[in-house]
């Protein structure tokens, strides 16, 4: 179960006690409404907790768009505090007389203070004896993280977020590679810190191992917690062209204690001046190496206010770079080279990876709505020196699983997208069968919150002599036959992808190395060759109607990187199976169930994740067994007639798919005995799983696991 931070661990069971456990309908309640003392206006998003006489909090709740409040009143509750940022803390005292109990308060708001703010650099940290300007901020912006931290609990909305996670390149900020997924819930955390604030407060906020390290990012309830301030010190920010009328509470690590070793943070939580509210934080990562330090290793938060009171996270990025060693000269090296983070020199950014997400609507039970305007591309695809469209053509993004087909009129859009910088391809592919589609690349810039117009200008077919056009009609077949060998030697390569994109076809080579397509209509092509651990090889090629095209590839092994790796908080050290597992699934040949989609699944059996991801598999149940089956169900020989045998005298025999365990085999209707029965996948509990692939065929399946026509399932345990 994952800890939850909080500053009082009273807090947490009161809190639980009161929103989880429905009171009886006879329960005392104490309600009333809170009023700006100024304007007398209802005030909302005022939290207003129950302290009883022993001081400890109660129950606690947010008042709404109205101002109201309600809370469950105990017996020993002896007075209600409010609190709000741009207002003075209130403590208002009850009298209890048996039933319910109406309470109203105003508050007097400080709002004047935050524009005459003067901006110091003199710093304020733990035992200074002015508390000043600084800490009278640093109120103000724990008052609006309790915000955010109580409607999130009290009053949840009903939301539809994004979340993403990319590659970049260094130098240019091109999107190498990304993963999204639209998500549909009530609003909760939106990234959880592993450890309690204290941990924090004495560690830091990286753990590093001998290749890998996981960093944690300071969320509203660490920032809210004592620890975060006993270790900070704390001073005023000028607002920049960013954030204008704004005011900034600055944080940096208090100096001493030992804590210059660590990976602390620092950064900017953000504060509008006019109308007080939470808007941003920003904080960065110290105490790394100076190029994880220029890359911007850090994160970005944002907060958003609707009228009803409610405070919430809308954006959310954590940036981090991952690093590889550099080659040092000996000049360099003349000296000791010296081990602190901070001053090595012996490595150098590869790529930055970021994790984030963002919230596309929310809708709350009074009707209160909020929506995000959407981020992307639209535009038409046409064919250059002509006014004739590109009807149907592909635009895809480097990097991205998706794309999307332009219509007949050639216009196209791509909704969402995280913003960023991409390298997108418009293909008209209308000719694919006799030529090499046209294609056109651009770099598109998608801006945040809105749609950017692009326009594509492809080449137009053309140059085809009379006599090719005739072969084309005559659509005569060709074959194309080859080999995968390694560069440099003779050595064939089994397992390679070969893939012709125009067509949508693949062929994997044998075991002498060997591929083959049949039924190629004539036309140019173009092919890729890709194999687990290889560089992929790009190569175009021209089929002739009825004729037989022999080719020969050669691989080379593709650079190692990522020596030393970086991951974002929450995630764990990848051992060298489950690596093998991603690379697998980016190649796409089966069917992938990662960690992050088995985890909505921790509840349920392991067949519901398979049914719901897998459409190649049967689930068979037996006897209240359920066993993986092949939907193909390709049997021929032996397997044909096991259709009405028995296997262990109870389970009829199908085509049971062979099963592996963390690369163990575990079954196999070739070399199992025949009185084992198939695994019975109601054994395994999804929460001990981290990762499920599956080959409906012995085509697909990677060489280094035992190919089956009724398909092989890989069972992957998480790591402890």
């Amino acid at each position: 179960m994952r800890r939850v931070p909080f500053h009082l661990a009273a807090l947490l069971a009161a809190l639980l006690a009161a929103l989880l456990i429905a009171p009886p309908a006879f329960a005392q309640r104490v309600t009333g409404t809170v009023r700006d003392s100024g304007v007398s206006a209802p005030l909302p998003g005022v939290v207003v907790s129950l302290i009883d006489s022993a001081g400890r909090v109660a129950a606690r709740t947010i008042a709404d768009g109205q101002g109201r409040y309600a809370l469950p009143l105990v017996a020993s509750g002896a007075r209600l505090h409010a609190v709000r940022i741009g207002f003075s803390p209130r403590d208002v005292s009850m009298k209890l007389a048996g039933g319910d109990v109406t309470v109203d308060f105003a508050m007097t708001a400080i709002a004047v203070r935050l524009p005459s703010v003067r901006v110091s650099d003199v710093e304020l940290c733990p035992g200074s004896p002015d508390r000043g300007a600084a800490f009278e901020l640093w109120d103000q912006a724990r008052a609006g993280l309790l915000a955010a931290v109580v409607a999130r609990e009290a009053n949840p909305a009903a939301v539809r977020s994004l979340a993403f996670e990319r590659r970049m390149a260094p130098n240019d900020e091109l999107v190498r590679h990304q993963e999204t997924r639209i998500d549909s819930g009530h609003t909760t955390r939106p990234f959880l810190s592993p450890s309690p604030a204290p941990v924090f407060a004495r560690v830091g906020y990286m753990r590093e191992s001998a290749d890998a390290r996981v960093f944690a990012a300071p969320d509203a309830d660490v920032l809210l917690d004592e620890s975060f301030a006993t270790v900070h010190c704390f001073h005023l920010a000028p607002s920049d062209q960013t954030h204008a009328g704004q005011v900034g509470l600055a944080f940096t690590p208090a100096p001493g204690g030992g804590r210059d070793t660590l990976v602390d943070v620092a950064g900017v939580i953000w504060m509008d001046r006019g109308t007080p509210a939470i808007r941003a934080l920003d904080f960065q990562y110290v105490g790394l190496e100076p190029a994880a330090i220029k890359a911007g290793a850090g994160g970005h938060i944002e907060f958003q206010t609707v009228p009803n009171g409610v405070s919430f996270i809308d954006r959310w990025v954590l940036r981090l770079p991952i690093l590889t060693p550099i080659r040092l000269t000996s000049v360099t090296r003349s000296d000791v080279f010296p081990q602190r983070r901070q001053n090595r020199l012996d490595v150098r950014v590869a790529e930055i990876q970021e994790s984030g997400g963002l919230l596309l609507s929310a809708r709350w039970g009074d009707r209160t709505a909020w929506d995000v305007a959407p981020s992307g591309m639209a535009g038409v695809v046409s064919r250059s020196g002509a006014v004739s469209p590109a009807p149907y053509a592909v635009i895809s993004i480097d990097g991205l699983r998706d794309s999307v087909t332009a219509d007949s009129a050639g216009a196209f859009t791509f909704v969402p997208l995280v913003p960023g910088r991409y390298r997108v391809t418009a293909t008209d592919t209308s000719l694919a069968r006799y030529a090499s589609p046209r294609s056109v690349t651009r770099v598109v810039d998608v801006p945040r919150d809105r749609v950017v117009d692009v326009t594509f200008g492809v080449r137009r077919f053309a140059g085809w002599s009379p006599a090719e056009l005739d072969r084309m009609r005559r659509g005569e077949p060709a074959e194309i036959l080859g080999s995968v060998r390694r560069v440099g030697s003779q050595a064939l390569i089994p397992g390679a992808e070969v893939f012709i994109a125009a067509l949508r076809r693949s062929a994997t080579s044998d075991s002498a190395g060997a591929f083959h397509f049949t039924d190629v209509p004539a036309g140019r092509y173009s092919i890729r060759v890709r194999h687990l651990g290889d560089a992929t090889l790009s190569d175009s090629v021209t089929v002739e109607p009825g004729r037989r095209l022999r080719v020969s590839y050669a691989l080379e092994r593709a650079a190692a990187l990522d020596t030393v790796r970086t991951v974002t908080s929450g995630a764990r050290f990848l051992s060298p199976a489950l690596r093998a597992f991603d690379e697998r699934r980016r190649m796409g040949q089966g069917y992938f169930i990662p960690d992050t989609v088995l985890r909505r699944y921790d509840d349920h059996r392991l067949s519901d994740a398979l049914r719901a991801s897998v459409p190649a598999m049967r689930i068979q149940s037996v006897r209240s067994a359920e066993f993986a089956v092949s939907m193909r169900d390709q049997r021929t020989g032996k397997y044909a007639l096991l259709g009405g045998a028995m296997r262990n005298g109870a389970v009829p025999a199908a085509c049971y798919s062979t099963v592996y365990l963390d690369g163990v085999l575990l079954f196999d209707m070739d070399t199992s005995d025949p009185s084992t029965p198939p695994p019975d996948l109601r054994e395994y509990q999804v929460n001990t799983l981290a990762a499920v692939e599956f080959y409906a065929g012995a085509a697909t399946t990677p060489p280094q696991f035992k190919s089956s026509a009724c398909g092989t399932l890989l069972l992957w345990t998480r790591e402890r």
